[in-house]
Parts: structure tokens; sequence; C-alpha cells
């Protein structure tokens, strides 16, 4: 509820993974938040970084990663479906979907807002009006700025960085002229212009020539970094989204829904994700990404039978350059390489006819069924060897292939293509292509649910179920030397199995739920690895054939009365690649990645809430409330490297105030992170580097919040 997600702090979508059993949050190169749910999770740093876990706003997909944030303002509650998911609204998925529903407007004026002040000069402010315009129409309106000063020092000089700026707004329509017909208009957006935080350097390859070599390694502190000198490094980056819902009662069963969407991004960052003060690796990007999408569905709840079945079409395009500068790297000094760029431009159609069927066999057992099919065609051009201008890159190309494929004192050394120009090897021809190379992908697919509900008694339910879901292909962004890197991955798919219960005990004080999961994971697009002549190790995406994920999620939930309210949940996970997978790991040696875990998926998870309220006068109340969350070891990517492991770590938050036992009203003291855990949400490597994003430090400090009705 929205009163949960104030109480933890929660403010992004990635922030759910406190108290969300099975969530595990992370970012990519790029500084977007990555989702892995149960397992089943994507690291890909394209602007069309289509997501394993979708994002949802009262039922409207977000195509892409990077449109969730903001998602959570002025929100009733999140819903959280874990599971390949698509047979009842929206788009494929093979982890799951993350629903936000948003307040709406309301039949009688209601107001309020709420400001919170914290460390690092963290200033935010939010506020929402709502309320009718006429006996039809009712308006609300919602906003906040979140701000905060530089909370990140570097290692080698006297500078800072890390402050936010983010707004974000929403305003919603609501149109009831009948009984029967309904229509909802939403318009949302935000403006995104703080830092992208800069990484900690954890490891020097062997091969980094002097200048990165001699750069230091941090203290074991959170705020501690490096970033080159000189730029600005971050982001301009901003959201729009429209959607249209209407509803239409046919008859007092059946209801037909109108769901249209529109989305834009445009992006354009500055990132230094190296940990030194050097140019080893500074990437640039900017793009933009546009999405349309049509849903039509209709309902009917019948007796024993409710049945939906739906229409979906969506067209997103996206283009998306990123630009990696390595001037002081060893590709860089050792082949002239001053900067190699990377560019993709897709145009992707989805069609979906999708169906769901609920059947009571009896008074205690129905079955539930399922499908959706999927077409999708993408026609896209990349070109991941793009010259900035200066003949660099095409003469970085032309030295690969004169000094490492070619012997000069037998063959005419080859010109580079010029500046400017898309580069790519052939390893065929041995020759450089100097085009963008269009690229077609077209697939298909059939995804499904089924599953049985048995319910005793009122206070049990008893349930099993199988589910298929898929995520379509995708165009890689890495900028490579070597044509055939351009290809696409195809699309994963995950067919997953469900067991489980949730029981009520002692007069519904005591709620208890689990359950035990299998996964099997086909061609998963992963970040992976592939090893350039003269350069090294470069980063590539990749399937990976075979991979299984066995699991087990516990939660109790404890009101013995209504001032406390107790929370405990648990979730173990065995995540693996269960077949042959040859290829380079993060250090260049080529192994058989069999066996081992898949990246962002710790054994154990475990989260812990309590809350107490008691009366401090007749209309006073004071609450306490706590939060514990704990994850194992995890990896940032694949082939359990040493550098590549992310470490345990255990995060507790508290909070401690008053509140009108109205509910209008509150004042509370809250501290994160209080214990001033030293922890990493992500690890990588990089060409002569490795590096990890590390957590917030310990955070404190004040909110107040009111609301008029």
């Amino acid at each position: 509820s929205a009163q949960q997600l104030e109480q933890a702090g929660i403010k992004d979508v990635g922030d759910l993974a406190k108290i969300t059993p099975g969530l595990t949050l992370g970012q990519n190169n790029l500084g977007v938040t990555t989702l892995t749910l149960r397992g089943v999770g994507s690291n890909d740093v394209g602007i069309a970084l289509r997501p394993s876990v979708t994002v949802y706003l009262d039922e409207a997909p977000m195509t892409f990663g990077i449109e969730a944030n903001g998602v959570g303002l002025d929100v009733e509650r999140v819903e959280v479906l874990k599971g390949p998911q698509g047979t009842l609204f929206g788009a494929n998925s093979t982890g799951g979907a993350v629903n936000y529903i948003a307040n709406k407007p309301t039949d009688s004026f209601e107001a309020g807002g709420s400001f919170t002040y914290g460390r690092f000069d963290q200033a935010d402010f939010s506020g929402y009006i709502s309320g009718p315009l006429s006996d039809t129409v009712g308006i609300r309106i919602a906003a906040e700025h979140r701000g905060m000063g530089d909370w990140q020092r570097s290692i080698t000089r006297n500078d800072t960085r890390g402050n936010r700026s983010f707004n974000n707004g929403r305003v919603s329509l609501l149109f009831n002229p009948s009984e029967k017909f309904r229509a909802a208009v939403t318009v949302s957006g935000w403006i995104d212009k703080g830092d992208i935080q800069a990484t900690q350097l954890s490891y020097l390859a062997p091969s980094s020539p002097p200048s990165t070599a001699a750069s230091p390694f941090p203290p074991a502190n959170a705020r501690d970094a490096d970033w080159t000198p000189g730029d600005e490094y971050e982001r301009d980056n901003n959201y729009f989204q429209t959607t249209l819902r209407m509803d239409y009662d046919l008859t007092d069963a059946v209801t037909l829904t109108s769901l249209t969407t529109f989305l834009k991004v445009n992006v354009d960052s500055l990132i230094d994700p190296d940990g030194t003060a050097v140019l080893n690796v500074n990437n640039s990007q900017k793009g933009d990404s546009k999405t349309f999408s049509q849903e039509l569905r209709a309902a009917a709840q019948l007796d024993r039978l409710n049945l939906l079945g739906g229409l979906y079409f969506a067209n997103d395009v996206t283009h998306d350059r990123i630009g990696s500068i390595v001037t002081d790297s060893s590709a860089g000094l050792g082949l002239g390489f001053n900067q190699l760029d990377a560019k993709t431009n897709q145009d992707v159609n989805n069609y979906a006819v999708f169906g769901n069927a609920e059947f009571k066999l009896t008074d205690q057992l129905t079955v539930q069924g399922g499908a959706r099919y999927t077409k999708s065609n993408n026609d896209g051009s990349s070109c991941l060897g793009l010259d900035p201008g200066d003949g660099s890159t095409s003469q970085g190309l032309a030295n690969i292939l004169n000094f490492g494929f070619r012997i000069p004192s037998m063959l005419p050394a080859l010109p580079a293509t010029g500046p400017g120009q898309c580069s790519a090897i052939d390893l065929v021809t041995l020759t450089q292509q100097s085009a963008f190379l269009p690229i077609t992908v077209d697939e298909h697919n059939v995804s499904w649910r089924a599953g049985l509900q048995f319910q005793p008694s009122s206070e049990t339910l008893l349930y099993a179920n199988a589910s298929k879901g898929f995520k379509q292909g995708t165009l890689p962004i890495f900028g490579s030397p070597f044509a055939d890197a351009t290809l696409p991955v195809t699309q994963e798919s995950v067919l997953s199995y469900e067991a489980g219960f949730k029981q009520s005990l002692a007069d519904r004080k005591l709620q208890l739920n689990g359950a035990v999961f299998l996964s099997n994971y086909k061609d998963k697009q992963v970040l992976g690895q592939t090893n350039v002549p003269l350069i090294g190790t470069l980063a590539a995406l990749v399937n990976v054939p075979k991979s299984q994920i066995k699991g087990v999620e516990l939660e109790a939930i404890l009101n013995p009365t209504p001032a406390f309210t107790f929370r405990a949940a648990g979730t173990y996970i065995d995540a693996k690649i269960n077949g042959d997978y040859i290829d380079p790991d993060a250090l260049g040696a080529i192994r058989n990645f069999n066996g081992t875990v898949l990246p962002s998926s710790p054994k154990f998870q475990l989260s812990a809430s309590a809350r107490y309220e008691w009366p401090l006068h007749d209309n006073l109340n004071g609450f306490v409330g706590a939060n514990v969350s704990h994850q194992s070891k995890s990896y940032g990517n694949l082939g359990e490297l040493t550098i590549l492991e992310i470490k345990p770590y255990t995060l507790a938050d508290l909070q401690l105030g008053v509140e009108g036992n109205d509910g209008r009203w509150s004042a509370y003291l809250w501290g994160r992170n209080i214990f001033n855990e030293y922890y990493w949400t992500n690890v990588q490597k990089l060409l002569d580097t490795g590096n990890r994003w590390t957590g917030m430090p310990a955070t404190y400090g004040v909110t107040i919040s009111y609301n008029f009705n």
C-alpha cells in the first residue's frame, strides 16, 4: 500500500527489492536500474532495453526499463506478479510484472503534500490536489521534486558529485457520463538532470597502461570514488506518457475496455564507469524512443465462469548511440583509438491476441487457463564501429587488420575507411565494411498459463500452475570492430512451474504464504563477453542456451492487535546454467559456463518489518517502525569470478514519529541503512578495470506530511 511504501522510504521501482522477496536490484553500465525476479532478469545497456520484469502504470506497459523512473508518484498500491506474464493484459514478459495503481480523482475536494529534508541536503517536495470539476468530471494533479547535493567524493582531488535533480508530475481526468461508460486520461512526465553515479575501481588488468595502472583503489567507503575531471557527468533525460482508458459495461456481466498509450523518452547522458581519473573508458549515450500501444479486451463475469479476451498492438521506434572514449586505455594507446561509437535504429511492431478463462468446477475448486499468440517484426539497422569524425576508429580497425590478421611484409596495408563512416571488420574477406547493416528480425511465440486453485475453507487456499512466457529479441549496442557482432539476440523463454498455499490462522491475526517453483530458462539474453585481437575482452549481448532456476518462498504476516504489525519473508533461489555454453569470461578465458550461477541471483533473500503504534493523547498517536533486508552473495555477470562478486549485505531502516489519529498528518524521523553498511548493487569488468556501483551510505532526515479533506 501507499502507506507501507512511504514508511519504507520507497520512491523508485528499484527500492521495491527491500520489501519484495525474490526481487533483486541492479544497475547497468549506463546507470539504468535493472530488475531480476526469481532469477529472471536482464542487464543490457541500450535505450531499447526490454526488461524481463515489465513495469506497468494502471495496466499500461512501459516498454523499456528507463521509462519506469518516477512511476511511484501518488500511487494507491503496487502489485508484484511473479512468473511469466501476458495472458491477462499488456506485454509479454519472462520474469514477472510490477503494476503500479495510481490514485484516482475523488468525488470531493482533497489535497495534501509532504516535505522531506535529509543528509546530503536532500530536499524532497510532493503534493496533490483532487476533486470534481463537474458532476461527471473529476481531476487529480500530483507533482514532486526530488533534490539532493553531492554525496560522492574523489579520492585523488578535491572534487564531489552525485547530486539529484528530478521533477515529476501527473494529471488524471476521470469522466463518468453514465453508469455504463467510464473514461480516464492520464498524462505523466519527468525531467531528470541529476548526476550519474561514479563507480569504484575494484580491479586492474595486467595489460593496463601506466596512466591507468597508477590509479589508486578506494577505501571501503560508499562515498569514495573517482572520475575523469573536466566533464559534467549528468543526465539530461525526459519522459512523457499519455494514456486513455475507456470502459463500457455492455451488460451487467460484460465489460469492454480500450487502453491507448503513447510513450516518449529522450536520453542525453555522459558516464564515467571506469572508476579512475584518466580517460580509460568514458561513455556517452544519446537517443530517443517512441511507443504507441493499443489494447482492446472484453471481460465477462458469469455464474461460475470468468472470461477475458483481447487484442494488443504496439509500435516502438528507437534511435540509440553510445560513444566510448578510450584514449588512455590499452586499446586506445596500442591501436590509435580515441573513440568507438555504436548506433542502432529499431522499428518494432508487435501484434498479439490473448485470452483467459477461470471456471469453478465446485465451490472449492477452480481451474484456470490462458494463452497469448504474439508476432513481432523488427526492421533495424546497426553500426557498432561508427567513427566519431576524426578518423581514429577507422584507422584503429585498419591497424587491427594489418597487425592482427595480415602480414604487412607479404600483403599491402589496408587503408582506413575514412572519418565519420561506419567501419567494421569482415573476418571472411579481412577487409573493412563501410555501411550501416540492415537487420530484420521476425519472431512469433505462444505464451500460456494453466492452473488449479483449491479452497477447502475461507482460511485456506492451495494452488498449482504452469506458465510459459517470452521476451523478444533485440539488436546489440556495444562497440565492436567485427561485423558479426551486429547479429541480434533471439527471443528468450521461461517455462515455469509453481505450487503454493495461503493460510490464515488465529482468527486471521496470522497469515502464512508459501511457494515452491521451478523455471526452465531457454536462450537467456545476457551481457556476455567476446575476445577481440589486440584489444582484449569486450562486452557482447549473447543468448545462453539453457538455464534452470529452483526456489522456495515463505512469508508470515502477524497482526495480533491493530497497533502492531510484523512481517517476515524469505526466498531461496538456485539459478544456474545447466547446459554447455562455451564463451570467454570477463578475463578473456575460454570456458564452459555449465553449472555457474546466473547474474543478480543471490541464493538467499530475507526481509522483516515491524510497526507499533500507541496513543499519546486523545488526538495523537506515536509510532515506531523498522525494516531489515538481507541478500547473500551474487555476481554481476557470468562466470562466478572473484572480480564480479557482489558481497552479502544487510540493510536496516528505522522510523520514529507522531501522527494524528484521523490519519490526516504525520511527522517522523527516519534513517536508512542506519548501520552504514558498505555494499554494492553491481560489479562489471570494462577494458582494463573492474568496477562496482555502491549503495547509498547511511542517510537520515525528517518528513512532514498533511492531507486536507
